[in-house]
């Protein structure tokens, strides 16, 4: 019994230790010479409660410059996920959605480069 209980216990965490989600997307770093959008995204969990959250990076739509690099890296690992959902490489903003997990929260570091004059 002691050791059906202790199998539960450590499924019960591992199911809470997955690692969370990072993007990158850089085909040629060489072109990444100007950062054009550096951001944090943290929100804290909440008990039985999804996070969801959509950030467009930058924030003016006056950057010139294609995005020549996207670089989104979950500073926490608790298994939330980032998705690309409009713009990008080549284009001159890019949005992004981040998700959690049930309870847990967002803590994305969020950096855009564009090839510099």
């Amino acid at each position: 019994m002691a050791n059906l209980l202790t199998s539960c216990f450590f499924l019960v965490t591992a199911t809470f230790l997955v690692a969370g989600e990072n993007l990158f997307d850089c085909p040629d770093p060489t072109l990444a010479t100007q950062l054009v959008c550096d951001k944090d995204l943290s929100e804290d969990g909440f008990f039985l409660t999804v996070k969801s959250k959509e950030i467009t990076c930058p924030d003016s739509i006056l950057n010139s410059a294609p995005i020549t690099c996207i670089d989104v890296r979950d500073l926490d690992s608790d298994g939330g996920s980032v998705k690309l959902v409009d713009g990008g490489l080549n284009y001159n903003q890019v949005t992004l959605q981040f998700t959690s997990k049930l309870g847990q929260g967002l803590h994305y570091n969020i950096k855009v480069y564009s090839q510099g004059a």
